[in-house]
């Protein structure tokens, strides 16, 4: 998706790679959602368990994590607090240019995260159920214009790229079902998004308290909606718009069988309000306010305590594995500086590193299974190197997926065994790459 790269494109001529500047994007975008969260929660909860999610979501691992990568997340989960900002003004009767800002980041987001779509069917169902007609009309048509022009243009002008999605979504449907997906996508999404553990447990024990977790907040999460429902009257066109979102978003994702939590970061802030308020108890002027307080101090204790500890095993990982997140430097800039310009990397999963440090046009494409094919299909699609580093999956991968892995590590053998198809150029045992020059085939003699 361009979104990100849009907005990082004018800090590129500042921040070069190993673009370490191009993080504080991340990390400021993550700082105002922190600040927008707060205002977004004023009418809904009270200060004090509205102060407990402010402190759950900033200290957040995950949170704190993508904070300082390079990627969509902390920017998308700003778009949709910023969105739902909007959409309350707008709702109120605010001034008409708002929902033309609102259109135009509804736009912005569609473009930054496909997720973003969901945003539309949720921003005017809030303001069609408050009546806003006019201002419904001028939000949808710069957003679906935004979005119609850009889906539209991606899908002409690469007609192969929906297509492939397709066919990993198709080729797991036998091996899947939604109801499966959606509960390993919210049982893994509670265990490390919510409660901050480091990774989704393999224990059988630990599998069933992950799974009782889920239930036990899930339960505060209906009674959190409900509350809201009830005591929050004025709000219940935003309140609709956010929560439409949130299920249709679930939804996505139980039909998309990949169960990374990293996905649940759009979802946390709204995860996160509804539970606070499913746990406070009675609201601000009931006879024992002191209650909830006491039960919002002991729930926020119990989560910091888990995200401390997911803080202190990432410290120590980090300290044990300093280089595993690092991009191969020695690699990449024997390659820059050992091949022409408008030579063509092949790589099955770093194309976009390779183009960002060595500026060489690079192609990622699943090996096919037979070595004459794959030696055929680099040298049709003009590629003269092909590179291999450590693969690392950082989600668990589909049927399709892991059969393509299973592809990629047959062509190292092949790569490393046919010198008559691949010749080595570089080898890095400290970083683990290779780096093959492709052979045109020999023909026989006559």
């Amino acid at each position: 998706m361009p979104g990100l790269p849009l907005l990082l494109a004018p800090w590129l001529g500042w921040a070069q790679p190993p673009f370490n500047g191009l993080k504080l994007v991340a990390l400021a975008a993550a700082a105002l959602s922190c600040l927008l969260l707060w205002e977004l929660l004023r009418p809904w909860l009270e200060p004090w368990p509205r102060f407990a999610v402010l402190i759950l979501y900033a200290f957040n691992p995950l949170v704190a994590e993508y904070a300082g990568r390079v990627m969509t997340a902390p920017v998308f989960t700003l778009s949709v607090l910023v969105s739902f900002l909007l959409l309350r003004s707008v709702s109120r009767g605010g001034w008409i240019g708002r929902a033309w800002l609102l259109g135009l980041t509804l736009g912005a987001a569609a473009i930054i995260r496909a997720e973003g779509l969901l945003l539309l069917p949720a921003v005017a169902l809030g303001l069609w159920t408050c009546r806003q007609r006019r201002p419904l009309a001028a939000a949808m048509a710069p957003a679906l214009a935004a979005a119609a022009a850009f889906y539209g243009g991606n899908l002409w002008a690469h007609r192969r790229f929906p297509t492939r999605y397709l066919q990993v979504w198709a080729a797991s449907v036998p091996h899947s079902s939604p109801l499966r997906n959606a509960a390993a996508f919210v049982t893994r999404s509670v265990w490390v998004a919510v409660l901050g553990a480091r990774h989704f447990p393999e224990s059988l024990a630990a599998c069933a308290a992950a799974a009782l977790s889920a239930v036990v907040l899930a339960v505060l999460f209906v009674r959190g909606l409900r509350r809201l429902e009830e005591e929050r009257p004025g709000e219940r066109s935003t309140l609709r718009a956010v929560f439409t979102f949130f299920f249709l978003y679930l939804l996505t994702h139980a039909l998309w069988p990949v169960a990374d939590p990293r996905f649940f970061l759009a979802l946390l802030p709204f995860a996160l309000a509804a539970m606070a308020k499913g746990l406070c108890g009675a609201p601000s002027g009931a006879a024992r306010p002191g209650a909830g307080r006491r039960w919002v101090w002991a729930g926020l204790g119990v989560w910091l305590l888990s995200y401390g500890t997911n803080h202190a095993q990432a410290l120590l990982e980090t300290a044990r594995r300093p280089r595993e997140n690092r991009a191969p430097a020695a690699t990449l800039s024997w390659l820059r500086a050992n091949s022409a310009p408008s030579a063509k990397v092949w790589s099955f999963a770093d194309a976009a590193i390779i183009e960002l440090y060595t500026a060489r046009p690079a192609v990622s494409f699943p090996p096919p299974p037979d070595k004459r094919a794959f030696q055929a299909r680099l040298l049709g699609d003009g590629v003269g190197y092909v590179y291999y580093a450590p693969l690392r999956v950082v989600f668990e991968p589909l049927p399709v997926l892991r059969e393509w892995v299973r592809r990629w590590e047959q062509s190292r053998s092949w790569a490393s065994s046919s010198p008559d198809a691949f010749k080595l150029l570089y080898a890095d045992a400290e970083e683990g790459t290779f780096v093959y020059e492709v052979l045109p085939p020999v023909r026989p003699r006559r």
